[in-house]
């Protein structure tokens, strides 16, 4: 009978197969990978150079004929180096997670080495996953956070701006919103400097969600934007019968969240508004674990939709003699056997960079001014 070492030694356990498997698993990252606003990029360094080219446009002085020109003043041109984290996270595989294990669902079918990797990456892919979407959480906030909460990049610091913050005053009856909202609007669009916008997308933190939702200058709106979604949804499905619930593609499948719960965002002053939980556990210095949202409790961040060149997502190689100057993919990871055949190591790691090249943009909402 082969050992531990043989049966991993296939094509299969290959790097490039295993690297393939584990960035073919669908994606976790949640909301903010969601919304599209990152474009990715692989590179093949481990960190990233950005050149920023910042056109100037000025006016153009009279000058009395056959008098010396006013001269053009060039665009400036600035480069900016970042380092790109990297992410390893390693496991074990013993012969007693294999050895007479029952497959799941399967009353007598024994579990196979080749199901504990795929169940091993599947698992350890959607680590790397909300990690990505916490570090995605923090390129919007304009602080990137390690999972300690240190800090692994301050982006406003390094592109020498100050932080934009709109206190809502949620908790005063009298508060006029619509001004709130429409001073967001303003700052986003100064600070794009050309960039494209399609519209405005708030992520909300339940706290700050629920104390719109409920002031005066929304709730009326957003309780007749409950009915007509309700309403809208029963008109669709009258329409247009579905080919049985939740089948997919079905107008069933379609309208039924839409009936269930619209915290998944509403319509109001030209901005989408999404309560926003994203929160994941890290493991702090003495062992035990604790719990962080990935939007500060009261606060609500502020992006434009449709940029083209303010949300940048670049890749790393991993740190392996087999990827040494190729370009980077979101995750990597390989086999590693024991020689005396007692276990196998999974090796992974990804190296992501999310970056906002234009941190002017990110705008942040307040319930009171205590939580500017």
């Amino acid at each position: 009978m082969p050992n531990i070492v043989d049966v991993f030694s296939g094509d299969g356990f290959s790097v490039k197969e295993l690297t393939d498997a584990i960035n073919l698993f669908p994606n976790q990252y949640g909301l903010i990978n969601a919304l599209g606003i990152f474009s990715s990029k692989g590179v093949a360094t481990t960190s990233v150079a950005v050149e920023l080219n910042k056109g100037v446009l000025n006016l153009i002085q009279s000058k009395p004929r056959g008098t010396q020109a006013t001269k053009n003043v060039r665009s400036k041109r600035e480069l900016r180096y970042f380092e790109i984290p990297h992410l390893p996270l390693d496991d074990r595989i013993l012969p007693s997670d294999i050895q007479n294990v029952r497959e799941f669902g399967s009353p007598d079918q024994l579990k196979t080495p080749e199901k504990e990797v795929a169940d091993r990456l599947e698992e350890i892919s959607k680590k790397h996953d909300i990690t990505y979407e916490y570090l995605k959480a923090g390129a919007i906030a304009g602080q990137i956070l390690d999972a300690d909460g240190s800090t692994l990049l301050d982006i406003f610091g390094e592109f020498g701006v100050a932080e934009t913050g709109v206190n809502f005053a949620l908790t005063t009856d009298t508060t006029k919103l619509q001004e709130k909202t429409q001073e967001v609007w303003g700052s986003i669009e100064d600070a794009l400097e050309g960039d494209t916008l399609e519209g405005v997308v708030a992520l909300c933190s339940p706290e700050f969600f629920k104390s719109l939702t409920t002031h005066p200058a929304v709730a009326e709106a957003f309780k007749e934007y409950q009915s007509n979604t309700v309403r809208m949804a029963n008109i669709l499905s009258n329409v247009v019968p579905a080919s049985g619930p939740g089948i997919p593609g079905s107008v069933d499948q379609a309208t039924e969240p839409l009936r269930r719960d619209v915290r998944k965002g509403f319509f109001w002053q030209d901005i989408w508004w999404i309560e926003y939980r994203g929160k994941a556990t890290f493991l702090q210095e003495d062992g035990t674990t604790a719990t962080r949202s990935f939007i500060a409790p009261n606060t609500c961040r502020f992006l434009p939709l449709g940029t083209q060149d303010t949300f940048r997502s670049y890749y790393a190689p991993a740190d392996w003699m087999e990827t040494v100057n190729t370009v980077g993919l979101p995750k990597y990871s390989k086999i590693v056997p024991d020689m005396g055949g007692r276990w196998v190591d999974i090796i992974s790691e990804s190296n992501p960079l999310p970056l906002c090249l234009r941190p002017k943009v990110l705008v942040k909402g307040a319930r009171t001014s205590g939580d500017l």
